[in-house]
């Protein structure tokens, strides 16, 4: 799910298996540098004189060597002097890497992910990946250079760069090395002392001069060799300093506000593409009106002399016919620790959430499981590259659920993805839903602020993860308790198909899946990649009929588009039914304008002093405001969605007022008053910060709505009714200079007209604020027009 974000500190990434991918090398084994004497001198020799499982005499594209006293030095820092680990094998000291000097010049995928960072762990950017390149190496000047070596920047025969990203220094002088057997055809580089550039980048909640920090390394060193069938992963547990402090110092235990610490998860995976993989052809970005976005796109690809660019949708390597084959998931084995409190005792946290992973199988069709999910064990890590991992935190501070994927660069094809969940979720499913019949929750919800996050990002590697999907308790919103017509749930279920849910919303993205943000247009949903309204999120646990269509078009299994009503992410900043969290087929009328009523009547009445309650429950009023202004400045809608967005907003509060409810109520008239002088600002001068998705002023190009506009203001100028303040009169006379139409102001000429005759008999305040009135008038007038 993407949406804006929060921000604190983070740092890397890395990926996990190919769905497909050739497997061309046998597994690469670490070697304990302290044990290469005692192997020189001929112990676990053949018959043939030959060291057994020697992975440098097997041409093993990478090996590990333990740093130890007799490593030798790295070229341009200290030399490391620490003792022999003889328990190395695997790859848990810390070590060098042995390079086959074969691969050199050969393609690799280079794939970062930020495991650890501290402070703030996930509210400072771990469990994201950083992304994938496609990287050579090559010596030069006694380092081990890396190069880009993907397809995406080469313009022309002529212009064919040559991008340097890294550089490791060499290991040197090292005998015990260079007296292996098979060491002359390696060379020894030290990954954790590279150029080791990053910068911390942020939200505008830490921006001060649009440039990101600058992060240094000070510290760092390897971790957790692992060999696997293509390649290699390891751990770089680092710290650093940025140059400019982090505000939020002090909060997570670091008290100095420069310093990160970290680690990330590194692969180096031979480059390879599935057999059988077909990218799925999108629209250049100036055709894209010819296809909806339905799908993520895969980096932009140069057509080779043609100065154009190209894209693919992103996938995985799934399709109609093809071997079987499973993508398997491990869903983290710390749902036990939560499983294990007596609250959830009769909730299957973990099945819930296997349900989240596998009902993605009804969509394939395949006869058997394309995807499986299993519960992970100790061994198993959210880092390892060749491992798809829904990260189940039992801290639920943070309040979103997150994905991301790694992916081949060159071709869009997905080769692993990870999910961030907590138990927050579980929280949250607890408060929202009892047994049938509901209970009515009434009040108001105030979101807890969202986590500000700092993340530092490599250099070569940055990505953001496909979607944030906020939690209840971090966004503003009605807890509607009532499922559907004709379901009937315990609480148990819909605490279950919730989790479940939230899940599924997340694995689709790493199916490439966007949002579909109309899909509640079909309630109650067609699709679970709708941010779908809480309480019906319980009822879109399967994924509906929109995802069926989207999945079977983008994996080649039917050619047909989706029917379902679709809009993403860019459309809802123009499109008022392009919404997240709203329900209803008809949203204006059954969704955005009931919530809407319910809150000014409250307001109106007195239940909630809207001036001592604004400052507090700011995002509880401005989603409920701005949720139906945006229906009057949407542009390309009918005028009748105009005509009624505009009548619900000032159906209680424009003049005349209701008598019986002005005697019934004595703050009905004054709140009235202070309403409209809201929300004439809210929709015509507040900044565009404070508008919500859709910003801009209503259009008034449509002279019907131009007309509502000026006989509200108009009326409320020469305060006709004498319910009107002169602040909210004022703010008439700012509007009606806004607009800047011909009408608006003949507008202000007669009613300065009409309010200067009636001056004559005024004294005193009355007489100093008419006055002051007039010369707003004036000075709005003198001149109208700004250009």
């Amino acid at each position: 799910m993407k949406t804006r974000r929060p921000s604190r500190r983070m740092l890397g990434r890395a990926l996990s298996s190919s769905l497909g991918l050739s497997l061309r090398n046998a597994a690469l084994i670490a070697l304990p540098l302290g044990t290469l004497a005692t192997l020189a001198a001929g112990c676990n020799a053949g018959p043939d004189g030959s060291l057994a499982q020697n992975p440098l005499a097997d041409g093993q594209p990478f090996v590990a060597i333990s740093r130890t006293s007799g490593a030798g030095s790295t070229t341009g820092i200290r030399q490391q002097a620490l003792s022999a680990d003889t328990a190395m094998i695997g790859g848990d000291g810390d070590f060098f890497l042995a390079v086959n000097k074969k691969e050199l010049g050969q393609r690799w995928f280079l794939s970062a992910y930020m495991k650890q960072a501290f402070p703030g762990a996930v509210s400072y950017g771990a469990a994201r990946q950083l992304g994938t390149k496609v990287v050579t190496f090559k010596v030069q000047n006694g380092k081990l250079h890396v190069f880009l070596a993907d397809d995406l920047s080469h313009d022309s025969d002529t212009f064919d760069p040559t991008i340097l990203i890294e550089a490791y220094p060499l290991v040197t002088g090292s005998s015990a090395f260079n007296a292996l057997p098979g060491a002359e055809g390696y060379v020894l580089f030290d990954p954790a002392a590279g150029l080791n550039h990053f910068n911390a980048v942020s939200d505008d909640f830490f921006q001060t001069d649009g440039k990101p920090d600058v992060f240094t390394v000070e510290l760092s060193f390897l971790q957790r060799f692992r060999p696997i069938a293509d390649g290699v992963t390891y751990e770089q547990v680092l710290t650093g300093f940025s140059d400019r402090p982090d505000p939020n110092a002090g909060g997570g235990g670091e008290v100095n506000p420069y310093r990160t610490t970290a680690t990330l998860g590194i692969g180096l995976r031979r480059y390879g593409e599935g057999a059988g993989y077909q990218p799925f052809k999108l629209p250049t970005p100036a055709d894209s009106l010819k296809m909806p976005e339905y799908f993520f796109r895969s980096e932009p690809k140069r057509v080779i002399d043609t100065g154009k660019t190209a894209q693919t949708a992103t996938k995985w390597n799934i399709y109609q016919g093809m071997p079987q084959r499973t993508i398997t998931w491990v869903i983290s084995d710390k749902v036990d620790a939560v499983q294990a409190d007596p609250r959830w005792k009769d909730i299957d946290i973990y099945g819930a959430l296997k349900k989240g992973v596998e009902n993605w199988n009804a969509v394939f069709n395949f006869g058997y499981n394309v995807l499986q999910a299993r519960k992970g064990t100790v061994n198993d890590s959210f880092a390892d590259d060749d491992t798809n991992y829904l990260i189940f935190d039992q801290d639920p501070s943070y309040g979103a659920a997150f994905a991301d994927w790694r992916q081949n660069p060159n071709t869009g094809e997905i080769r692993g993805a990870s999910v961030y969940y907590n138990a927050l979720w579980l929280d949250v499913a607890d408060q929202i839903f009892t047994d049938d019949p509901p209970k009515v929750k009434a009040g108001k919800t105030v979101p807890q602020p969202r986590p500000q996050i700092r993340r530092i990002v490599w250099e070569p590697l940055q990505q953001d993860p496909l979607c944030m999907m906020w939690a209840p308790t971090f966004r503003p919103g009605d807890k509607r308790p009532a499922p559907g017509p004709g379901v009937s749930m315990t609480k148990k279920e819909k605490v279950e198909e919730y989790l479940t849910h939230v899940a599924l919303h997340e694995v689709g993205h790493t199916l490439g899946l966007r949002h579909n943000f109309k899909g509640s247009l079909v309630p109650p949903s067609s699709s679970v990649m709708e941010y779908v309204y809480d309480p019906d999120a319980i009822q879109r646990s399967m994924p509906g009929s929109y995802d069926f269509a989207a999945i079977k078009l983008l994996y080649g299994l039917s050619t047909d588009r989706p029917k379902d009503p679709f809009c993403t992410d860019d459309g809802v900043a123009s499109d008022p039914d392009c919404t997240p969290y709203d329900a209803t087929a008809t949203p204006l009328t059954s969704f955005a304008g009931p919530r809407y009523k319910k809150l000014i009547e409250d307001v109106l009445k007195g239940t909630y002093d809207f001036t001592d309650d604004y400052a507090s429950y700011t995002a509880y009023y401005d989603d409920r405001i701005n949720a139906l202004l945006k229906y009057v400045r949407a542009t390309g809608v009918p005028f009748d969605v105009h005509l009624t967005a505009w009548n619900l907003a000032f159906v209680e509060i424009a003049t005349p007022l209701d008598a019986g409810k002005v005697a019934m109520y004595p703050t009905w008239a004054p709140t009235a008053d202070l309403l409209t002088r809201f929300l004439l600002t809210r929709l015509f001068l507040d900044p565009a910060s404070s508008r919500g998705d859709i910003t801009n002023d209503p259009p008034l190009g449509d002279t019907t709505l131009e007309q509502l506009v000026l006989t509200e203001t108009v009326v409320d100028l020469v305060n006709q009714y004498k319910v009107r303040s002169y602040a909210t009169r004022r703010v008439c006379v700012d509007v009606l200079k806004k607009l800047q139409s011909s009408a608006a102001y003949d507008a202000l000429k007669q009613a300065r007209a009409r309010i200067s005759a009636g001056a004559a008999g005024l004294t005193g305040a009355e007489l100093a604020q008419t006055n002051d009135l007039l010369a707003r008038i004036d000075k709005a007038t003198a001149p109208y027009f700004n250009n």
